[in-house]
C-alpha cells in the first residue's frame, strides 16, 4: 500500500498497524471489528496532557481506515456499493451527534479530521467497524 504523509504517526507504529490490519483481512474470522479497532487502540495510547497523543490516535485511525479501504476494493471496486455495506456516515452527522463544539464550517471534508479530533475518533471508530464487516460479507460472496 502506498504510503501518504504521517505527520503525527511514526513509521514503526504504522507499519504495527498495516501488519495488523493485513491480518485481520486474511483472516476475518479471527478477529472481530471491535477487536480491530482495539488492537489498534493499543498501539495509539493517550497520555493526559499531550495533544500530540490524540492527533496520533486520529491519524493512526484514519491509515487503518485507509488500508481497510484498499482491502474492499480489492473484492468490490464500487465505493458507493461498500459505502452501503459498512453504513458509513458523514463526518457531519457525527459532529451533530457528538455535540460538537467546533464550527461546521471546520470539519467538512477527511481532511479536517484534525480540526475537531474528538468528532473524528467517534466517525473512525464506526467506519473502521462497519469495514471490517464489509469486508467480512464481501470475502463470503
Amino acid at each position: 500500500m502506498p504510503r501518504f504523509k504521517l505527520t503525527y504517526l511514526d513509521n514503526d507504529s504504522a507499519d504495527k498497524i498495516e501488519k495488523i490490519v493485513q491480518q485481520y483481512a486474511s483472516d476475518t474470522k479471527k478477529m472481530t471489528g471491535e477487536q480491530l479497532v482495539d488492537r489498534v487502540t493499543e498501539e495509539l495510547p493517550i497520555q493526559r496532557s499531550n495533544q500530540t497523543s490524540v492527533r496520533r490516535r486520529v491519524e493512526g485511525y484514519y491509515f487503518t481506515t485507509e488500508i481497510l479501504w484498499t482491502q474492499a476494493l480489492k473484492y468490490n471496486d464500487s465505493r458507493p456499493e461498500i459505502v452501503k455495506i459498512a453504513r458509513l456516515k458523514p463526518l457531519s452527522h457525527y459532529h451533530y451527534l457528538t455535540g460538537s463544539r467546533e464550527p461546521i464550517t471546520n470539519v467538512m471534508t477527511r481532511a479536517d479530521y484534525l480540526n475537531d479530533p474528538s468528532t473524528a475518533l467517534v466517525k473512525l471508530r464506526d467506519d473502521i467497524i462497519g469495514l471490517c464487516m464489509a469486508l467480512e460479507k464481501l470475502v463470503t460472496k
